[in-house]
Protein backbone atom coordinates (compact mmCIF):
# COMPACT_ATOMS: atom_id res chain seq x y z
CA UNK A 1 0.00 0.00 0.00
CA UNK A 2 3.31 2.21 0.18
CA UNK A 3 3.17 4.84 -2.45
CA UNK A 4 6.71 3.87 -4.76
CA UNK A 5 9.63 6.67 -4.01
CA UNK A 6 10.25 9.27 -5.78
CA UNK A 7 12.27 9.08 -8.70
CA UNK A 8 13.89 12.95 -7.92
CA UNK A 9 14.42 14.34 -5.27
CA UNK A 10 15.74 17.98 -4.42
CA UNK A 11 19.29 18.33 -2.45
CA UNK A 12 21.22 21.42 -1.19
CA UNK A 13 24.35 21.11 -3.45
CA UNK A 14 27.62 23.91 -2.84
CA UNK A 15 24.06 26.28 -1.73
CA UNK A 16 21.74 25.57 -4.72
CA UNK A 17 19.08 23.09 -4.50
CA UNK A 18 19.24 20.76 -7.39
CA UNK A 19 16.94 18.06 -8.51
CA UNK A 20 18.69 14.18 -8.37
CA UNK A 21 17.91 10.70 -8.43
CA UNK A 22 16.33 9.39 -5.29
CA UNK A 23 18.91 7.06 -3.50
CA UNK A 24 17.68 4.67 -0.88
CA UNK A 25 19.17 4.28 2.43
CA UNK A 26 20.27 1.00 1.62
CA UNK A 27 22.21 2.18 -1.41
CA UNK A 28 23.41 4.89 0.23
CA UNK A 29 24.68 3.05 3.57
CA UNK A 30 26.48 0.66 1.12
CA UNK A 31 27.60 3.66 -1.43
CA UNK A 32 29.32 4.74 1.97
CA UNK A 33 30.94 1.46 2.88
CA UNK A 34 32.43 1.09 -0.71
CA UNK A 35 33.74 4.77 -0.29
CA UNK A 36 35.58 3.95 2.98
CA UNK A 37 37.43 0.99 1.77
CA UNK A 38 38.43 2.49 -1.52
CA UNK A 39 40.32 4.94 0.79
CA UNK A 40 41.73 2.20 2.65
CA UNK A 41 42.98 0.62 -0.59
CA UNK A 42 41.01 -2.64 -0.20
CA UNK A 43 39.50 -2.24 -3.61
CA UNK A 44 38.00 -5.36 -3.68
CA UNK A 45 35.83 -4.66 -1.01
CA UNK A 46 35.20 -1.49 -2.11
CA UNK A 47 33.68 -3.31 -5.47
CA UNK A 48 31.41 -5.57 -3.66
CA UNK A 49 29.93 -2.44 -1.72
CA UNK A 50 28.90 -0.68 -4.92
CA UNK A 51 27.67 -3.91 -6.36
CA UNK A 52 25.21 -4.13 -3.51
CA UNK A 53 24.71 -0.57 -3.93
CA UNK A 54 23.77 -0.86 -7.51
CA UNK A 55 21.08 -3.66 -6.09
CA UNK A 56 18.75 -0.50 -5.63
CA UNK A 57 15.70 0.41 -8.20
CA UNK A 58 17.12 3.22 -9.77
CA UNK A 59 20.47 3.08 -11.22
CA UNK A 60 22.99 5.63 -10.31
CA UNK A 61 25.60 6.77 -12.93
CA UNK A 62 28.27 7.75 -9.36
CA UNK A 63 27.79 4.41 -8.68
CA UNK A 64 28.40 2.60 -12.10
CA UNK A 65 31.51 4.97 -12.39
CA UNK A 66 32.70 4.04 -8.94
CA UNK A 67 32.08 0.42 -9.43
CA UNK A 68 34.08 0.60 -13.30
CA UNK A 69 36.80 2.39 -11.46
CA UNK A 70 37.38 0.28 -9.07
CA UNK A 71 36.63 -3.00 -11.07
CA UNK A 72 40.22 -1.57 -12.65
CA UNK A 73 41.78 -1.47 -9.80
CA UNK A 74 41.87 -4.72 -8.62
CA UNK A 75 42.77 -5.89 -11.97
CA UNK A 76 39.48 -6.67 -13.46
CA UNK A 77 39.95 -4.12 -16.66
CA UNK A 78 37.37 -6.16 -18.77
CA UNK A 79 34.64 -5.63 -15.83
CA UNK A 80 36.20 -2.46 -15.65
CA UNK A 81 34.81 -1.14 -19.48
CA UNK A 82 31.68 -3.00 -19.54
CA UNK A 83 30.45 -1.25 -16.59
CA UNK A 84 31.96 1.95 -17.88
CA UNK A 85 29.40 1.28 -21.16
CA UNK A 86 26.93 0.58 -19.66
CA UNK A 87 27.26 3.74 -17.27
CA UNK A 88 27.89 5.63 -20.99
CA UNK A 89 24.39 4.29 -22.48
CA UNK A 90 22.06 5.38 -19.58
CA UNK A 91 23.83 8.56 -18.68
CA UNK A 92 25.90 9.39 -22.30
CA UNK A 93 26.61 13.12 -21.18
CA UNK A 94 27.61 12.77 -17.81
CA UNK A 95 30.76 14.28 -16.45
CA UNK A 96 31.05 11.73 -13.94
CA UNK A 97 31.56 9.22 -17.07
CA UNK A 98 34.00 11.31 -18.66
CA UNK A 99 36.12 11.31 -15.14
CA UNK A 100 35.95 7.52 -14.55
CA UNK A 101 37.17 7.47 -17.95
CA UNK A 102 40.20 9.41 -16.91
CA UNK A 103 40.87 7.90 -14.21
CA UNK A 104 41.19 4.52 -15.85
CA UNK A 105 42.88 5.67 -18.43
CA UNK A 106 45.41 6.43 -16.24
CA UNK A 107 45.35 3.69 -14.17
CA UNK A 108 46.63 2.17 -17.53
CA UNK A 109 49.13 4.92 -18.15
CA UNK A 110 47.61 6.05 -20.91
CA UNK A 111 48.08 9.58 -20.18
CA UNK A 112 46.87 11.00 -23.61
CA UNK A 113 43.58 9.35 -23.28
CA UNK A 114 43.50 10.02 -19.68
CA UNK A 115 43.93 13.93 -20.49
CA UNK A 116 41.49 13.90 -23.22
CA UNK A 117 39.22 12.44 -20.67
CA UNK A 118 39.39 14.72 -18.40
CA UNK A 119 39.13 17.91 -20.49
CA UNK A 120 35.89 16.37 -21.76
CA UNK A 121 34.60 15.81 -18.41
CA UNK A 122 35.13 19.74 -17.49
CA UNK A 123 33.38 20.48 -20.96
CA UNK A 124 30.03 18.57 -19.49
CA UNK A 125 30.16 20.24 -16.00
CA UNK A 126 32.66 23.38 -15.89
CA UNK A 127 31.72 24.27 -12.03
CA UNK A 128 32.69 20.94 -10.98
CA UNK A 129 36.12 20.56 -9.37
CA UNK A 130 36.69 16.89 -9.84
CA UNK A 131 38.18 17.08 -13.18
CA UNK A 132 40.01 20.08 -12.58
CA UNK A 133 41.65 18.43 -9.98
CA UNK A 134 42.80 15.19 -11.14
CA UNK A 135 44.00 17.14 -14.91
CA UNK A 136 46.23 19.30 -12.42
CA UNK A 137 47.45 16.30 -10.65
CA UNK A 138 48.01 14.32 -14.10
CA UNK A 139 49.87 17.76 -15.64
CA UNK A 140 51.87 17.90 -12.52
CA UNK A 141 52.96 14.30 -12.39
CA UNK A 142 53.73 14.62 -15.90
CA UNK A 143 56.21 17.33 -15.55
CA UNK A 144 53.98 20.45 -16.21
CA UNK A 145 53.71 22.35 -13.23
CA UNK A 146 52.83 25.56 -14.61
CA UNK A 147 50.27 24.08 -17.29
CA UNK A 148 48.61 22.80 -14.02
CA UNK A 149 48.64 25.92 -12.06
CA UNK A 150 47.01 27.68 -14.95
CA UNK A 151 44.69 25.07 -15.35
CA UNK A 152 43.75 25.61 -11.53
CA UNK A 153 43.94 29.37 -11.64
CA UNK A 154 41.41 29.40 -14.53
CA UNK A 155 38.90 27.45 -12.71
CA UNK A 156 39.30 29.61 -9.63
CA UNK A 157 38.78 32.49 -11.25
CA UNK A 158 36.24 31.78 -14.06
CA UNK A 159 34.32 28.51 -12.97
CA UNK A 160 32.23 30.59 -10.56
CA UNK A 161 32.18 26.88 -8.61
CA UNK A 162 31.38 28.10 -4.58
CA UNK A 163 33.26 24.39 -3.40
CA UNK A 164 36.49 24.85 -4.60
CA UNK A 165 38.55 23.86 -1.44
CA UNK A 166 40.29 20.52 -3.43
CA UNK A 167 41.78 23.18 -6.70
CA UNK A 168 42.27 25.82 -4.04
CA UNK A 169 44.38 23.69 -1.81
CA UNK A 170 45.93 21.95 -4.88
CA UNK A 171 47.64 25.26 -6.26
CA UNK A 172 49.08 26.52 -2.80
CA UNK A 173 50.47 23.19 -2.89
CA UNK A 174 51.98 23.43 -6.15
CA UNK A 175 52.56 26.83 -5.86
CA UNK A 176 54.72 25.79 -2.32
CA UNK A 177 56.51 22.86 -3.75
CA UNK A 178 57.98 25.04 -6.55
CA UNK A 179 59.17 27.68 -3.75
CA UNK A 180 57.61 30.19 -6.13
CA UNK A 181 55.97 33.24 -3.82
CA UNK A 182 54.44 35.25 -6.21
CA UNK A 183 52.18 31.76 -7.39
CA UNK A 184 51.90 31.37 -3.97
CA UNK A 185 50.27 35.10 -3.71
CA UNK A 186 48.56 34.57 -6.82
CA UNK A 187 46.85 31.13 -5.40
CA UNK A 188 45.88 32.38 -2.25
CA UNK A 189 44.05 35.31 -3.48
CA UNK A 190 42.40 33.84 -6.25
CA UNK A 191 41.14 30.75 -4.47
CA UNK A 192 39.47 33.28 -1.62
CA UNK A 193 41.32 30.96 1.29
CA UNK A 194 42.67 34.24 3.08
CA UNK A 195 39.77 37.22 4.02
CA UNK A 196 42.06 39.51 2.11
CA UNK A 197 44.73 39.82 -0.33
CA UNK A 198 47.03 41.42 2.51
CA UNK A 199 47.01 38.12 4.11
CA UNK A 200 47.89 35.86 1.17
CA UNK A 201 50.78 38.56 0.56
CA UNK A 202 51.82 37.65 4.15
CA UNK A 203 52.09 34.35 3.88
CA UNK A 204 53.69 34.23 0.49
CA UNK A 205 56.55 36.76 1.67
CA UNK A 206 57.53 34.70 4.64
CA UNK A 207 57.47 31.67 1.78
CA UNK A 208 59.48 34.08 -0.04
CA UNK A 209 62.30 34.80 3.00
CA UNK A 210 62.34 31.55 3.35
CA UNK A 211 63.65 30.65 -0.28
CA UNK A 212 65.52 33.06 -0.03
CA UNK A 213 64.15 35.83 -2.21
CA UNK A 214 64.21 38.93 0.11
CA UNK A 215 63.09 41.44 -3.10
CA UNK A 216 59.95 39.47 -3.71
CA UNK A 217 58.81 39.09 -0.13
CA UNK A 218 60.07 42.99 0.52
CA UNK A 219 57.69 43.79 -2.39
CA UNK A 220 54.66 42.10 -1.13
CA UNK A 221 54.78 42.63 2.51
CA UNK A 222 55.13 46.04 1.77
CA UNK A 223 51.00 46.57 2.03
CA UNK A 224 50.72 44.11 4.62
CA UNK A 225 52.05 44.73 7.83
CA UNK A 226 49.46 44.41 10.26
CA UNK A 227 51.25 42.34 13.19
CA UNK A 228 54.79 42.39 14.81
CA UNK A 229 56.04 39.63 12.96
CA UNK A 230 55.03 41.46 9.54
CA UNK A 231 57.29 44.08 10.17
CA UNK A 232 60.20 42.15 11.81
CA UNK A 233 60.12 39.85 8.58
CA UNK A 234 59.90 43.17 6.54
CA UNK A 235 63.45 44.66 7.60
CA UNK A 236 65.17 41.10 7.15
CA UNK A 237 63.60 41.15 3.63
CA UNK A 238 64.79 44.96 3.10
CA UNK A 239 68.43 43.95 4.55
CA UNK A 240 68.50 40.77 2.57
CA UNK A 241 67.77 43.17 -0.79
CA UNK A 242 70.35 45.15 0.17
CA UNK A 243 68.38 47.99 0.97
CA UNK A 244 69.52 48.59 4.26
CA UNK A 245 68.69 52.52 4.41
CA UNK A 246 65.40 51.84 4.22
CA UNK A 247 65.50 49.60 6.65
CA UNK A 248 67.35 51.81 8.99
CA UNK A 249 64.60 54.15 8.58
CA UNK A 250 61.79 51.87 8.91
CA UNK A 251 62.95 50.36 12.29
CA UNK A 252 64.07 54.03 13.54
CA UNK A 253 60.72 55.28 12.78
CA UNK A 254 58.59 52.90 14.91
CA UNK A 255 57.98 52.27 18.16
CA UNK A 256 59.59 49.26 19.77
CA UNK A 257 55.54 48.02 20.76
CA UNK A 258 55.51 47.89 16.94
CA UNK A 259 57.65 45.14 16.49
CA UNK A 260 57.25 43.79 19.92
CA UNK A 261 59.15 44.25 22.84
CA UNK A 262 62.21 46.44 23.41
CA UNK A 263 64.73 43.45 23.35
CA UNK A 264 63.00 42.64 19.80
CA UNK A 265 63.71 46.07 18.89
CA UNK A 266 66.92 46.12 20.05
CA UNK A 267 67.83 43.29 18.01
CA UNK A 268 66.40 44.39 15.00
CA UNK A 269 68.74 48.24 15.79
CA UNK A 270 72.09 46.00 16.04
CA UNK A 271 71.26 44.60 12.67
CA UNK A 272 70.68 48.01 10.93
CA UNK A 273 74.11 49.32 12.59
CA UNK A 274 72.41 51.02 15.16
CA UNK A 275 73.98 50.64 18.22
CA UNK A 276 73.74 53.37 20.45
CA UNK A 277 69.45 53.36 19.99
CA UNK A 278 69.84 49.55 20.82
CA UNK A 279 71.30 50.77 24.21
CA UNK A 280 68.78 53.31 24.60
CA UNK A 281 66.06 50.85 23.82
CA UNK A 282 67.59 48.42 26.35
CA UNK A 283 68.08 50.83 29.12
CA UNK A 284 64.64 49.70 31.23
CA UNK A 285 65.02 45.94 30.84
CA UNK A 286 66.23 44.05 33.63
CA UNK A 287 69.46 42.13 33.57
CA UNK A 288 69.13 39.20 32.36
CA UNK A 289 71.54 36.83 30.11
CA UNK A 290 69.52 38.00 26.59
CA UNK A 291 69.70 41.67 27.66
CA UNK A 292 73.48 41.55 28.87
CA UNK A 293 74.25 39.61 25.64
CA UNK A 294 72.39 42.71 23.34
CA UNK A 295 74.22 44.71 25.68
CA UNK A 296 77.55 43.60 24.91
CA UNK A 297 76.90 43.36 21.61
CA UNK A 298 76.23 47.00 20.99
CA UNK A 299 79.20 47.69 22.75
CA UNK A 300 80.84 45.38 20.63
CA UNK A 301 79.41 47.31 17.44
CA UNK A 302 80.58 50.85 19.25
CA UNK A 303 84.03 49.59 19.87
CA UNK A 304 83.98 49.82 23.64
CA UNK A 305 85.71 46.38 23.69
CA UNK A 306 86.12 46.83 27.96
CA UNK A 307 82.30 47.31 28.34
CA UNK A 308 81.58 44.70 25.41
CA UNK A 309 83.45 42.33 26.88
CA UNK A 310 81.98 42.21 30.48
CA UNK A 311 79.23 42.08 29.26
CA UNK A 312 79.62 38.97 27.25
CA UNK A 313 81.73 37.32 29.51
CA UNK A 314 78.68 37.88 32.19
CA UNK A 315 76.32 34.97 30.55
CA UNK A 316 75.95 32.43 32.67
CA UNK A 317 76.97 28.73 31.19
CA UNK A 318 73.69 26.80 29.66
CA UNK A 319 71.74 29.99 28.87
CA UNK A 320 70.45 30.26 25.21
CA UNK A 321 72.83 33.08 24.36
CA UNK A 322 75.91 31.39 25.83
CA UNK A 323 77.61 30.30 22.63
CA UNK A 324 76.52 33.59 20.32
CA UNK A 325 77.83 35.44 23.54
CA UNK A 326 81.50 33.47 23.22
CA UNK A 327 81.45 34.40 19.37
CA UNK A 328 81.15 37.93 19.91
CA UNK A 329 83.65 38.14 22.99
CA UNK A 330 85.94 36.15 20.81
CA UNK A 331 85.75 38.97 18.26
CA UNK A 332 86.01 41.97 21.00
CA UNK A 333 89.51 40.07 21.76
CA UNK A 334 90.07 39.29 18.55
CA UNK A 335 89.75 43.07 17.93
CA UNK A 336 92.71 43.97 19.99
CA UNK A 337 94.67 41.10 18.71
CA UNK A 338 94.42 38.96 21.84
CA UNK A 339 94.01 35.97 19.41
CA UNK A 340 95.57 33.18 22.16
CA UNK A 341 92.06 34.38 24.54
CA UNK A 342 90.13 34.53 21.42
CA UNK A 343 90.59 31.07 20.65
CA UNK A 344 90.29 29.58 24.48
CA UNK A 345 86.94 31.87 24.88
CA UNK A 346 85.48 29.61 22.06
CA UNK A 347 86.91 26.32 23.47
CA UNK A 348 84.34 26.99 25.96
CA UNK A 349 81.47 26.72 23.26
CA UNK A 350 78.87 23.72 24.39
CA UNK A 351 78.60 22.90 20.62
CA UNK A 352 81.32 22.90 17.86
CA UNK A 353 78.65 24.25 14.98
CA UNK A 354 80.14 25.29 11.98
CA UNK A 355 79.69 29.23 12.61
CA UNK A 356 82.25 28.20 15.85
CA UNK A 357 84.86 26.44 14.20
CA UNK A 358 85.02 29.10 11.01
CA UNK A 359 85.29 31.91 13.98
CA UNK A 360 88.48 29.31 14.97
CA UNK A 361 89.83 28.68 11.83
CA UNK A 362 89.55 32.72 11.52
CA UNK A 363 91.67 33.41 14.88
CA UNK A 364 93.82 30.92 14.19
CA UNK A 365 94.58 31.95 10.46
CA UNK A 366 95.33 35.78 12.06
CA UNK A 367 97.35 34.27 14.21
CA UNK A 368 99.96 32.83 11.29
CA UNK A 369 98.47 28.99 12.08
CA UNK A 370 96.80 28.02 7.94
CA UNK A 371 97.08 24.66 9.64
CA UNK A 372 95.13 24.48 12.88
CA UNK A 373 92.25 26.54 10.57
CA UNK A 374 92.46 24.11 7.94
CA UNK A 375 91.86 21.39 10.64
CA UNK A 376 88.75 23.14 11.76
CA UNK A 377 87.02 21.33 8.88
CA UNK A 378 86.77 17.69 6.72
CA UNK A 379 87.79 17.87 3.45
CA UNK A 380 86.20 14.68 2.98
CA UNK A 381 82.89 16.36 3.65
CA UNK A 382 81.01 18.64 0.87
CA UNK A 383 78.84 20.34 3.32
CA UNK A 384 81.72 21.88 4.78
CA UNK A 385 83.91 22.12 1.54
CA UNK A 386 82.21 25.77 1.81
CA UNK A 387 83.83 26.30 4.73
CA UNK A 388 86.86 25.21 3.89
CA UNK A 389 87.37 27.51 0.55
CA UNK A 390 86.63 30.86 2.91
CA UNK A 391 90.11 29.58 5.00
CA UNK A 392 92.03 29.17 1.35
CA UNK A 393 90.18 32.47 0.23
CA UNK A 394 91.36 34.54 3.38
CA UNK A 395 94.88 32.69 3.16
CA UNK A 396 95.39 34.06 0.17
CA UNK A 397 95.16 30.39 -1.74
CA UNK A 398 92.58 31.49 -4.51
CA UNK A 399 92.74 28.73 -6.87
CA UNK A 400 92.41 26.01 -4.06
CA UNK A 401 89.75 28.35 -2.79
CA UNK A 402 87.88 28.54 -5.80
CA UNK A 403 88.15 24.53 -6.33
CA UNK A 404 86.63 24.00 -3.15
CA UNK A 405 83.51 26.04 -3.94
CA UNK A 406 82.62 24.15 -6.98
CA UNK A 407 82.79 20.94 -5.16
CA UNK A 408 81.03 22.11 -2.00
CA UNK A 409 77.65 21.55 -0.95
CA UNK A 410 75.47 23.70 0.53
CA UNK A 411 71.89 23.93 1.97
CA UNK A 412 69.62 26.64 3.51
CA UNK A 413 71.67 26.60 6.69
CA UNK A 414 74.72 27.68 5.42
CA UNK A 415 75.18 31.78 5.03
CA UNK A 416 74.16 33.38 1.87
CA UNK A 417 77.57 34.08 0.43
CA UNK A 418 78.65 30.68 0.81
CA UNK A 419 75.44 29.41 -1.64
CA UNK A 420 76.07 32.47 -4.14
CA UNK A 421 80.13 31.82 -3.87
CA UNK A 422 79.85 28.06 -4.26
CA UNK A 423 76.69 28.13 -7.05
CA UNK A 424 79.19 30.63 -9.20
CA UNK A 425 82.30 28.21 -8.93
CA UNK A 426 80.52 25.34 -9.96
CA UNK A 427 79.36 27.21 -12.85
CA UNK A 428 82.68 28.58 -13.60
CA UNK A 429 84.21 24.70 -13.24
CA UNK A 430 81.84 23.41 -15.96
CA UNK A 431 82.67 26.40 -18.46
CA UNK A 432 79.47 28.38 -17.93
CA UNK A 433 81.93 31.64 -16.92
CA UNK A 434 79.32 34.35 -18.75
CA UNK A 435 76.28 32.60 -15.82
CA UNK A 436 79.02 32.66 -13.46
CA UNK A 437 79.73 36.21 -13.75
CA UNK A 438 75.85 37.07 -13.81
CA UNK A 439 75.37 35.05 -10.59
CA UNK A 440 78.06 37.04 -8.93
CA UNK A 441 77.37 40.07 -10.19
CA UNK A 442 73.88 39.35 -8.58
CA UNK A 443 75.66 38.89 -5.29
CA UNK A 444 78.15 41.53 -5.03
CA UNK A 445 75.04 44.19 -5.84
CA UNK A 446 73.48 42.48 -2.99
CA UNK A 447 76.45 42.53 -0.67
CA UNK A 448 79.01 44.58 -1.82
CA UNK A 449 81.29 44.20 1.07
CA UNK A 450 82.33 40.68 -0.02
CA UNK A 451 85.46 42.12 -1.74
CA UNK A 452 86.71 38.72 -2.32
CA UNK A 453 83.54 37.86 -4.74
CA UNK A 454 84.16 41.53 -6.40
CA UNK A 455 87.95 40.41 -6.78
CA UNK A 456 86.18 37.04 -8.38
CA UNK A 457 84.36 38.58 -10.33
CA UNK A 458 86.75 40.89 -12.15
CA UNK A 459 88.75 37.71 -12.85
CA UNK A 460 85.75 36.51 -14.55
CA UNK A 461 85.18 39.60 -16.60
CA UNK A 462 88.71 39.27 -17.99
CA UNK A 463 88.02 35.55 -18.76
CA UNK A 464 84.97 36.20 -20.47
CA UNK A 465 86.74 38.46 -22.79
CA UNK A 466 84.76 42.08 -20.85
CA UNK A 467 88.58 43.76 -20.15
CA UNK A 468 86.77 47.35 -19.79
CA UNK A 469 84.26 46.10 -17.29
CA UNK A 470 86.68 44.15 -15.30
CA UNK A 471 88.90 47.33 -15.48
CA UNK A 472 86.23 49.66 -14.08
CA UNK A 473 85.41 47.01 -11.90
CA UNK A 474 88.83 46.72 -10.42
CA UNK A 475 89.17 50.42 -10.40
CA UNK A 476 86.26 51.01 -7.79
CA UNK A 477 87.05 47.98 -5.63
CA UNK A 478 91.25 49.02 -5.51
CA UNK A 479 90.58 51.47 -2.96
CA UNK A 480 88.68 49.73 -0.75
CA UNK A 481 91.02 46.62 -0.27
CA UNK A 482 93.23 46.81 2.42
CA UNK A 483 94.77 43.00 2.31
CA UNK A 484 98.20 42.95 0.73
CA UNK A 485 97.66 38.89 -0.86
CA UNK A 486 93.70 40.42 -2.08
CA UNK A 487 95.08 43.78 -3.76
CA UNK A 488 97.62 42.09 -5.42
CA UNK A 489 95.46 39.32 -6.90
CA UNK A 490 92.88 42.01 -7.98
CA UNK A 491 95.74 43.88 -10.09
CA UNK A 492 97.33 41.07 -11.71
CA UNK A 493 93.60 39.40 -13.02
CA UNK A 494 93.16 42.98 -14.83
CA UNK A 495 97.34 43.11 -16.13
CA UNK A 496 96.54 39.01 -16.81
CA UNK A 497 95.90 39.06 -21.12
Amino acid sequence: CAPPPPRTIPRVVNGEVEDGAFVSAYAYEWFVAGEIASTKGAHEEAAIAFETALAAPNEDVLVLTRLALEYELCGESRRADKMLSRAARGYPESMHVSLARGHIAQARRELENATVAYRQAHERDPSAVEPVVALAELLNRSGHPLRARAVLTEHLEFSGAQDSRAAAALLEELALASGDAEALADALVVAGRSASPARGHRRAARLALRWEQPSLAARLMADSLASEQDRVSQVWALLGSGRREEATRFVLENDAALFGDNARYAELLLEVGEPGAALAALEPEAPSPHVRYLKGEAHLQNRHYALAARELSSIPFGSADFDAARLALADCLAAQARFGAAIEALSMATEKSVDVRSKLAELHLANGNLRDALGQFDAKRPEERAALAKVFESAGRYEEAAAFYSTARTNASDSPRARARAHAEKLAATGMRLEAVRALQRWTRQAPEDLYARTRLVQLLRETGNQAEAEKQASALLPLIDDPMLQRQLEQSVAAR
